[in-house]
C-alpha cells in the first residue's frame, strides 16, 4: 500500500478507492477530484455569558451553497447502527452535529480517460469508472459539511447522545434518492 498522507486521526492511500479521514474540529480540507465540491463550511457563532447562537443562513455570504427547503435531524441512533446510504439526485444537504459526534462517508464516481499509443502509433482511448471516498468526523455545532448531489453518503459511528442536523435544497421527494450502490456507481458519474 502507498501511503500519500498523514492526517491526525487517519492515513490517505493510493488504490482502487482513495480514502482520507479528516476530523472535523482541526477544520482541514484536502480536496480531491470529484468530490471538490463538499465543503466545511464554518457557522457564524456568536458567543455571550449567556451561551452560544450558531446561525445558517443562505442568503449572505460565506453561508450555505443552497436556498433550505427542509430541515430534519437524526437522534438516538443506536450503536452500531447506519443512516443514509442513498444519493441525491439534485438536493444538496449540508449536516452539522449539534451533540455528540458521528462519522460520516462521502463516495463519488468519476470516469478517468486514459489516451495512450500503441506500437503502430494509433491512438487508444479507454475510460474506467474511479470511486473516490472521504470520511469525515463531524463533533462541532459550527461546522457543517455541504454534500452537493450525485454524492453517495453513509452516516455512521453515531455516538450515544449525538444529535444531527440535516438541511436540504428540496422537499422530501422519494424518486430523487439512489438507494443502490450499484446503480449509483453508473448513473452518477461526475
Amino acid at each position: 500500500m502507498e501511503w500519500l498522507s498523514w492526517t491526525p486521526h487517519g492515513a490517505c492511500f493510493a488504490s482502487q478507492v482513495v480514502c482520507t479521514r479528516v476530523p472535523l474540529r482541526f477544520a482541514y480540507i484536502r480536496r480531491m477530484h470529484s468530490l471538490t465540491d463538499s465543503l466545511l463550511i464554518r457557522l457564524p457563532k456568536h458567543a455571550d455569558a449567556r451561551g452560544t447562537l450558531v446561525v445558517a443562513e443562505s442568503d449572505v455570504a460565506d453561508a450555505l451553497p443552497f436556498a433550505l427547503r427542509r430541515v430534519f435531524w437524526i437522534v438516538d441512533v443506536p450503536i452500531g447502527s447506519e443512516r443514509g446510504g442513498h444519493a441525491h439526485l439534485s438536493c444538496h444537504e449540508a449536516l452539522v452535529c449539534l451533540r455528540g459526534s458521528c462519522q460520516v462517508t462521502l463516495t463519488a464516481s468519476e470516469i478517468k480517460h486514459n489516451v495512450q499509443q500503441d506500437l503502430f502509433g494509433n491512438r487508444i482511448e479507454t475510460s474506467q469508472s474511479v470511486l473516490h471516498e472521504r470520511e469525515f468526523v463531524l463533533d462541532d455545532a459550527a461546522l457543517a459539511l455541504h454534500i452537493p448531489p450525485k454524492v453517495w453518503c453513509r452516516l455512521h459511528s453515531f455516538s450515544e447522545d449525538c444529535v444531527l442536523v440535516c438541511m436540504a435544497s428540496e422537499s422530501y421527494n422519494p424518486s430523487g434518492y439512489i438507494h443502490d450502490f450499484e446503480h449509483f456507481k453508473t448513473c452518477c458519474v461526475l
